[in-house]
């Protein structure tokens, strides 16, 4: 782990702001999922339960990574330090990738904070369950793909926020990034069930799987050919407009 990634995160797991957020999120999820399993605890669906465990890493996900990058890149910008390193010589796709990794790992933790605590919950209410829910090959496909997801995603805002040039217009993405993608997660859900294309809730989730998948190409290619068209120069002189 390179220094970069290091001091980003230790500082970012000083802050009280990511400290709070960590904490109310995986309470309001595991609050959340140990809800839905007591409504359901007489009449229990593995796919349904599943495919809302499933939701709730991702809206995680994409509620965290605003505030993660806040604290994190966009101070890194903002306090001139990311303007340090190009000046002496620190490779900008190195720059970008060590942002990258640093934002995708603190993303993680809430997460995994949330499964290891569900899993350690549905050990206490059912082996059964825990089987069916735990060790479901969907399950690790999903979070494979999550991963996927999560690594393209935090790339492609790295390299939005290194375009950007005024902290306000960073400010305003990163919060209608977060509404916009709580609305995007559901839209299929609600588009294929309004279209009659749904039948059971097992393809719900294989839906939703190859839904994370195509979106990570398509991020992937468009932080691609954005990245190409930063350089060092285009950055140190933002800080000058």
């Amino acid at each position: 782990m390179n220094k970069i990634i290091k001091f980003l995160l230790k500082e970012t797991f000083s802050s009280n702001q990511y400290l709070v957020t960590l904490i109310i999120t995986t309470v309001l999820s595991i609050n959340g999922f140990v809800t839905l399993v007591g409504k359901n605890a007489n009449n229990f669906n593995t796919e349904f339960i599943l495919f809302y465990h499933f939701m709730i890493n991702i809206v995680n996900f994409v509620v965290n990574i605003p505030i993660i990058l806040s604290i994190s890149v966009f101070n890194e910008k903002l306090s001139g330090r990311c303007e340090y390193y190009l000046a002496n010589n620190i490779n900008l796709n190195y720059l970008i990738d060590s942002y990258s990794k640093s934002t995708f790992l603190l993303s993680c933790v809430p997460i995994l904070f949330y499964n290891i605590i569900v899993s350690i919950y549905l050990l206490t209410k059912s082996l059964t369950i825990s089987i069916n829910i735990i060790l479901n090959l969907r399950y690790f496909i999903f979070i494979l793909s999550l991963l996927l997801f999560m690594f393209v995603i935090s790339k492609y805002l790295v390299v939005l926020i290194m375009i950007f040039k005024k902290p306000d217009n960073i400010r305003t993405f990163l919060t209608i990034f977060s509404i916009v993608s709580i609305y995007a997660m559901s839209f299929p859900i609600n588009y294929l069930s309004k279209i009659g294309l749904i039948s059971n809730n097992e393809s719900i989730l294989n839906i939703y799987i190859i839904f994370l998948l195509l979106v990570s190409i398509i991020f992937k290619v468009l932080a691609y050919f954005l990245a190409i068209k930063l350089d060092n120069e285009k950055i140190i002189l933002s800080y000058k407009e």
